[in-house]
Order: structure tokens, then C-alpha cells, then sequence
């Protein structure tokens, strides 16, 4: 991060004065900002507007060579995002920084750390107010995975199924008169209200198709006369499906939900003390789970990298697509400076500051989710 003309000739022995100036960083350690997309500013805008998705549909179907076809939409809403500055300074003895020339190495290369720390706060639990970034957990649409798995997800009144249609593979298209991107692949309806092939009125897997259409393993003879009137509820299928479950578990149904479309969780955020009670878990015999994984002193959970951060409460959970879902824009990268007043000359001192400036617009709520790890372990434990 610096570079010091090297005067130090004192033996190793001698406190902590060596040879060696600059200290070494610790690069290993990872911070939100590493996992999202960091773009460049641009020097005459303050603000920016943007656009953020709150509703698509992909109605992508199979039609004739001279069909028509079927129309998607995405919709969008602006938004804003101003910056905001993040940094600090110290005060500092020119006398020390003279006899003890790795006093400033060692300073200047743990301030950056200390403003990513402040920075990773920022981009999950700013409140936006004031000078703060509007965090990422604040957007309305940042799922809350346990009622997800746990709770009636959508509610079908009558009218909202629009067709039903045989197929020759012994199941059924069923066709929403309305769009709804949230329904995933293995989520569990419960159809009721049909009054001639009553056994549509059961709970049959989804099987995905766009998000106005989905099949179900259902010999459907077509001969139902009352679609319109039919019902249902839609849950997910991981809803108490797992057996002894443990916390590996319910974090790989947290990236299950986050699993949709164009977005894929590519972080965890995770207290350490957290991080630490998963990887000490044992089974009934004493041995390690291993549920936390180490490759080139980054630690994994699944195949998604985990952060470390003290900001996250203790048992709690962020997890996301920090590439497409959001972004980090660098109004003014990370810089170090030495500055002098009149105050700190009298005092035979220099003023080193540090500061950045940011951005955060957040393009799809969606996309991350944030809550109790035991209140996911919950929802997929099987009673």
C-alpha cells in the first residue's frame, strides 16, 4: 500500500525495530466489497439515478414456425444514490515517526482495513439517513428465508389459473393468469375446488417451466369444467424436509431460495463467532462435520466464500448476488495523505488521513436474503 525508504539497521532483538519496513497485509481476508461489482465514478455526478427491477416476466414458451410469441416484460422503478464519504485521520509525532520508521508502515497499512470495516457496515446496515448509505438488509423485497420455507408463499384465489392442458407425458400444464417469478422448482402446491377430476384436489411438486407456467404429475384427462373456480397454495418443498437437520443444511436452503433466474448467492456473511460454532460442529460420535472448508485461506461453506464480519450479529445470516444485484461505485478510491495546520506544527505533530468516497446503487432486493440462521434450521426440520 506504501512504500518508506528503508533506515532502520537495528538488530531484530531491539523492540520491534528490523530491517524490514513495510509489514506485510493480509490478503486473505475477505470483505463485501471484494465480491461486488466496483465501478469507476464519474467525477461530475454526486448522485446517480438508476433503475431498479421490482417485477419480470419471463413468459419464454414453445410455439409453431408461425406462431406467436408469447411476450415478457421486465418493470422498473428509479431510484437514487448520493455519495458518501468514509474515513478518519490520527494525529502522529513527527519525532516518532523519525527514530521509528515501521511506526508508519504499520499505521498506514491497517487504516484501509479499518475503513473496510466501516464499509461493510455501511453496505449491509446503513439506514440512509443523513451521511449513511442506504444498506442493502433496508431494501423492501430482501427475503427473510425462514418465513419463505416455512409459510403459504403465494395464494391462488379463483381466477388466478388460467388453463390447464394435458400433455402426453402424463402430466399437466397448468397456466397463471398472472406472472410470478418467485415460483422455483420444487416448490409443493395444493390445488382444491375441482369438482369433476377430483385428483387434481391434492399437494403435487412443481416443475418449472416459465413464470406464468408450471407442471404437475397429474394424469389430467381434460375435462374439468370449473378451473376458474379452482384454488391453491403454493409452499416450498424444502418446508420440514430434512431429517436431523444441521447448519450446513439450512445454509444450502438459504442459497436454494436465492437460486432464481439470472441470480445466484456469491457471498455469506457471517459473524466469526458464528463462523466458529459451525465449523467446531461435531456428530454423536465426537467426530468433526467439517462443515466449514478452507482452499488458499479463504473459508467455504458450500461452494459460496464466507465473510467474516463483525457487523453481523451472532447467528445471524447475509447471503446474496453481489455481482448482479447490486454494485459498488468508487467515486473517489481509497487514499491516504499527511496534512499540516498551525495546531499540529506548535505540536510537532502531522495529521495523516484516510478516506474514500462511495456509492451503492442496488439494482434487485430480491436477489439477497437476511435473518436467523436457527429460524431457517427450523423451517426444513422435519417434525
Amino acid at each position: 500500500l506504501v512504500s518508506i525508504t528503508d533506515s532502520v539497521e537495528t538488530p531484530r532483538a531491539n523492540n520491534r525495530s528490523t530491517g524490514r519496513v513495510v509489514t506485510a497485509v493480509n490478503e486473505q481476508r475477505l470483505n463485501l466489497r471484494d465480491l461486488m461489482m466496483v465501478e469507476r465514478g464519474d467525477p461530475s455526478a454526486l448522485s446517480i439515478s438508476y433503475e431498479q427491477i421490482y417485477d419480470f416476466d419471463r413468459n419464454v414458451t414453445v410455439v409453431s414456425e408461425n406462431g406467436m410469441l408469447a411476450e415478457s416484460s421486465l418493470k422498473f422503478k428509479e431510484e437514487y444514490t448520493n455519495v458518501k464519504r468514509i474515513g478518519t485521520h490520527m494525529n502522529l509525532s513527527k519525532r516518532l515517526l523519525k527514530a521509528k520508521s515501521y511506526v508508519v508502515s504499520f499505521i498506514l497499512n491497517r487504516l484501509p482495513l479499518w475503513v473496510k470495516t466501516a464499509e461493510n457496515y455501511q453496505i449491509l446496515f446503513g439506514d440512509g439517513s443523513g451521511d449513511n448509505l442506504k444498506g442493502i438488509t433496508t431494501y423492501e423485497g430482501v427475503e427473510c428465508v425462514s418465513k419463505f420455507i416455512s409459510g403459504t408463499y403465494l395464494t391462488l384465489t379463483a381466477g388466478a389459473i388460467s388453463s390447464l392442458e394435458k400433455t402426453e407425458t402424463g402430466q399437466t400444464i397448468v397456466t397463471l393468469a398472472a406472472a410470478n417469478d418467485k415460483i422455483v422448482d420444487k416448490m409443493k402446491i395444493t390445488l382444491a375446488g375441482a369438482t369433476v377430476e377430483t385428483g387434481l384436489n391434492a399437494t403435487f411438486d412443481i416443475h418449472k417451466m416459465s413464470d406464468r407456467s408450471f407442471a404437475i404429475d397429474f394424469d389430467y384427462k381434460g375435462t374439468e369444467t370449473s378451473i376458474k373456480a379452482m384454488t391453491g397454495a403454493i409452499k416450498s418443498g424444502m418446508f420440514g424436509s430434512v431429517e436431523d437437520p444441521n447448519y450446513k443444511d439450512a445454509i444450502n436452503a438459504i442459497y436454494a431460495v436465492l437460486n432464481f433466474g439470472q441470480y445466484s448467492p456469491n457471498s455469506l456473511t457471517l459473524h466469526p463467532s458464528t463462523v466458529f460454532t459451525i465449523s467446531t460442529a461435531k456428530d454423536t460420535t465426537g467426530r468433526d462435520l467439517n462443515l466449514v472448508t478452507e482452499m488458499n485461506g479463504r473459508k467455504y461453506i458450500g461452494s459460496i466464500p464466507v465473510v467474516e464480519c463483525n457487523a453481523m450479529g451472532i447467528g445471524k445470516y447475509f447471503s446474496g448476488d453481489m455481482i448482479n444485484g447490486c454494485s459498488l461505485i468508487d467515486y473517489t478510491t481509497v487514499n491516504i495523505e499527511f496534512a499540516d495546520d498551525v495546531q499540529t506544527k506548535l505540536k510537532n505533530m502531522t495529521t495523516v488521513i484516510i478516506q474514500e468516497e462511495v456509492m451503492m446503487p442496488v439494482y434487485m432486493p430480491w436477489a439477497f436474503a437476511y435473518g436467523d440462521l436457527d429460524d431457517v434450521l427450523k423451517a426444513i426440520k422435519k417434525a
